[in-house]
């Protein structure tokens, strides 16, 4: 009875100093760098254009309309292996020609600067591969510039900061030791599709 109570007890303390060791090689920083389709300021500027469109029977209307791709950088510190906790920051811009009565006016500009803090679950960890989610909530700086062609305007700006958000439920990562990529779906502004590389450190 006394050697299967040592045996147990050796096993155990062998299976601790493994988990132990284990758990101090995770890597607990990691920095990405990603892209996306999408975002939230991109939805919120074409809802904005068709509500001034419909509230003014179509005097006011935007045409020529570009966005740029919403650009990422987030880094997390994985407090444990399922959580991390960190930010998100993302850089979005677009543009689009302003009309009165069919006339061509002048040009916006919109940039957003946005900044979100964030927490992520790993819900599956390989070697080589795992599967996450997060979300964060927090704001965006908007900064919109007017230039008008004709002169009978005042070339002006105006900055406000509105809440935003990201909310992904899946995302997958692979990689090696300090390598990953990633896909993740999603909603948010970082867009509904987001990819990129990983670093962990």
């Amino acid at each position: 009875m006394m050697r299967r109570i040592l045996a147990f007890i050796i096993v155990a303390s062998v299976c601790s100093i493994l988990n132990i060791q284990a758990q101090e090689s995770e890597k607990k920083h990691e920095v990405s760098f990603g892209v996306g389709s999408l975002a939230n300021s991109q939805i919120l500027d074409l809802v904005t254009d068709l509500t001034e469109t419909t509230m003014t029977a179509g005097y006011v209307s935007y045409d020529n309309e570009k966005f740029s791709i919403p650009l990422s950088v987030e880094y997390f510190y994985h407090i444990n292996p399922l959580v991390g906790v960190g930010g998100i920051a993302v850089y979005s811009h677009g543009k689009r020609d302003m009309f009165y009565g069919n006339e061509l006016q002048g040009r916006m500009k919109t940039n957003y600067y946005t900044f979100i803090p964030a927490v992520k679950f790993n819900w599956l960890r390989k070697k080589n591969w795992g599967l996450y989610s997060k979300a964060g909530l927090g704001v965006s700086v908007r900064n919109q510039k007017w230039n008008w062609y004709d002169g009978s305007h005042t070339n002006d700006s105006d900055t406000d900061v509105i809440l935003n958000f990201q909310g992904t439920p899946i995302g997958v990562e692979c990689g090696n030791q300090y390598y990953w990529g990633f896909l993740e779906l999603g909603m948010g502004e970082q867009g509904i599709v987001c990819a990129g590389i990983r670093f962990k450190l």
